[in-house]
Formats: structure tokens, C-alpha cells, sequence
């Protein structure tokens, strides 16, 4: 079971997200600002957090900061109907670790909670400079295997609350090779590159 914090100022949508949570076994709670998201955090167990990226105070940016900044960093997937906007890849590199368009199957989000907050899952490292990329492999990562992807980025720096031994496999383009201890024994996968969008 999961503890999740879903941000968004669609209380309906957001309220329907986490009725099919709570019915799937996991505790969702809903913030509408970053403000109210910021109080949640700070009083209670946080697994995951889902965050549209327009909110009435801020940004889903500015959510990823925040869980980033925990002991340990709590993943967020930031859940959005701005395709092109410039934030969304901002928040990748900050530390999201993927992004699901809306409109979105309520389903597919259930995929990714699930996934991203099973601790006995294998961990499979996807190391790339480019934030389109990235969370495009992430996504086929979870729809595909049965693995819990980790957004390196290109520093090759493994999120603090994965421990090493928990590495399958790493994934990065064509050529690359990952200098990093984490990735000794890991299987690495090559993957097409992905044109920024």
C-alpha cells in the first residue's frame, strides 16, 4: 500500500483519482494548491506524489522541489495538460520522474503509482540529458517491464533512497556508458535517442 499525495486544483478529477486509489489499497490524500501541498507533505508519510503543473500558487515545479528536498526524496509524476510547456522539462530535471499527459486514463496513472512505490521491484536507471527523453522511457519502462524506473540524468547520480544493489539494469542512448559505481553489474540496455519534442 502506498501513501499518496495528489495536487491538483480539479478537485473532481482529483477527487476521482483518489477514490480509485483508496478502492485499489493505497491512501491518497488531495491538496488544490502548493501551499495546502506543502502543510501535507510536512505532516505525514509520503510514498509518491502525482502534481498537475498549473496550480493557483505556483507550479508543479515547485512540488517537485519540495519532495526532492525530503530525507528521503519522495518521487513526483507530474500529471498535465500543457504538452509544450518549458516548466514540465524544468521539473524533470528537477527530479520528477516521469510525466503523463492529460487527458490521461485513470488507469495508467494507477500504473505508475503502483510501479514507482513497489520497493521490491527491480530498479532499472535511465540516464539522460534530455527531459523529453527521459520521461518518454520511463513511461515505456512501466507500461513494458516489470521494473521501477529512476530518473538518473545525465550527472549519473542514483536518487539517494535507491540503494545500489537494487540496479538491474540501466538504460541510456546508443554509445553511452554510465561511470558510476551503482552500475557495476548492472545489465545496460541501449535505447533509440528521442528528438526533443
Amino acid at each position: 500500500m502506498a501513501s499518496v499525495l495528489i495536487v491538483d486544483d480539479n478537485r473532481e478529477l482529483a477527487d476521482n483519482l483518489a477514490e480509485i486509489l483508496d478502492l485499489e489499497g493505497h491512501r491518497a490524500q488531495v491538496a488544490g494548491t502548493v501551499a495546502s501541498f506543502a502543510a501535507a507533505f510536512a505532516g505525514g508519510r509520503n510514498d509518491l506524489v502525482v502534481s498537475d503543473m498549473v496550480l493557483p500558487d505556483g507550479t508543479g515545479l515547485d512540488v517537485v522541489r519540495i519532495a526532492s528536498a525530503a530525507s528521503p526524496p519522495v518521487p513526483v509524476v507530474i500529471w498535465t495538460a500543457y504538452a509544450g510547456d518549458r516548466r514540465i522539462e524544468d521539473a524533470v530535471a528537477a527530479g520528477a520522474v516521469g510525466v503523463l499527459r492529460k487527458p490521461c486514463d485513470l488507469d495508467r496513472v494507477l500504473a505508475f503509482v503502483e510501479r514507482l512505490s513497489d520497493p521490491t521491484a527491480g530498479v532499472v536507471a535511465v540516464c539522460a540529458g534530455s527531459a523529453a527523453w527521459r520521461s518518454a522511457v520511463v513511461a515505456a519502462v512501466v507500461e513494458q517491464t516489470p521494473l521501477r524506473p529512476v530518473a538518473v540524468g545525465d550527472d549519473g547520480r542514483l536518487p539517494a533512497p535507491v540503494p545500489e544493489a537494487r540496479v538491474r539494469a540501466v538504460l541510456g542512448p546508443p554509445g553511452s556508458v554510465v561511470e558510476a559505481p551503482w552500475a557495476v553489474g548492472a545489465a545496460r540496455v541501449e535505447v533509440p535517442a528521442r528528438p526533443d519534442d
